[in-house]
């Protein structure tokens, strides 16, 4: 069991170290919740289980790992085309962790959702309101070219225009400068 675990420590996010705990609840091994749902999530690529163990996890009232939980579980239920569950969960990252690692990202993943979903005007809406709210914060420079993007695939090319531009005025040091 020391071996098994050793493996799930030390290589988490490998798809061996998931094949080692599959291996491991097949013997009915005990499994923390939380890495169960990590490894199903980064080394498995099963998204349903790794949401599953992460709800039982939650259920549990930890006093650590909620936002990363909380995180995956989002990403599960985007990779699993469940787009309104994705939002619900980043929206409850961002309500309810504001000082999380994923705070920002949850704000950006969340507008991405909502134009996967097929609704860009509000996936633009999100990531402009983002770019003013943050700026001149890397957060706000990452909306407003986000945005950008998703109004040229609504051909709304004069906004991205505008929004290319303002891009390119306020981050002109931002990796995608030159581009803009």
């Amino acid at each position: 069991e020391r071996e098994f675990q050793l493996a799930l420590d030390l290589y988490p996010d490998t798809y061996d170290a998931y094949l080692g705990l599959v291996e491991m609840v097949n013997l009915e091994m005990v499994v923390d919740e939380f890495q169960r749902g990590y490894m199903g999530y980064y080394g498995g690529n099963v998204y349903q289980p790794a949401t599953e163990a992460l709800q039982r996890y939650l259920a549990t009232n930890p006093a650590q790992n909620v936002d990363q939980a909380l995180w995956l579980i989002a990403l599960s239920h985007r990779a699993l085309g469940q787009y309104g569950l994705a939002i619900e969960v980043f929206e409850q990252l961002i309500a309810d962790h504001p000082n999380s690692t994923h705070w920002g990202d949850a704000h950006l993943q969340m507008a991405q959702t909502l134009g996967w979903q097929g609704n860009l005007d509000a996936a633009i809406k999100r990531y402009l309101a983002l770019a003013e709210e943050f700026a001149p914060q890397d957060l706000a420079a990452e909306a407003l070219w986000r945005a950008a993007i998703l109004e040229i695939r609504a051909g709304q090319f004069e906004l991205a225009q505008r929004h290319y531009l303002e891009f390119a005025q306020k981050y002109p040091y931002h990796e995608s400068a030159a581009d803009a």
